[in-house]
């Protein structure tokens, strides 16, 4: 058995158990593994494929169908490098000042700066 997936949601759980199982991939939904971190319940559900030889499958599955692990976010980050967070560079430029808010690219800028001073200071 290996682990595939985890989660606290749900529903999420739900619509990858479902398509492995139309995909006649065999697996067990685990919840509250009973470990907590720092006295901390996170009540995430694991998904577990039942064999070996099926985990491949199921990876692909996953990217194929975009859900689980690969599930792809419903909105595009702000944040289109991390280099633009630890350099504070392309914020705000001619072609993005439609796109970005003035007060998420401020927050950004100084977050951005304060990240540039902490790592001099080490």
């Amino acid at each position: 058995m290996k682990l595939l997936f985890f989660s606290p949601d749900k529903s999420e759980v739900a619509e990858v158990t479902k398509e492995l199982e139309i995909a006649g991939i065999a697996c067990e939904v685990r919840r509250g593994s009973g470990k907590h971190h720092r006295d901390c319940d996170f009540g995430e559900a694991e998904i577990w494929v039942q064999r070996d030889r099926d985990c491949h499958r199921a990876l692909l599955l996953c990217v194929e169908r975009g859900i689980g692990f690969a599930k792809r976010p419903a909105k595009p980050s702000m944040i289109e490098s991390w280099t633009d967070i630890t350099s504070g560079t392309r914020f705000m430029d001619d072609e993005d000042s439609g796109e970005r808010s003035s007060a998420a690219a401020h927050d950004i800028k100084s977050c951005a700066h304060r990240m540039r001073k902490l790592k001099a200071a080490a």
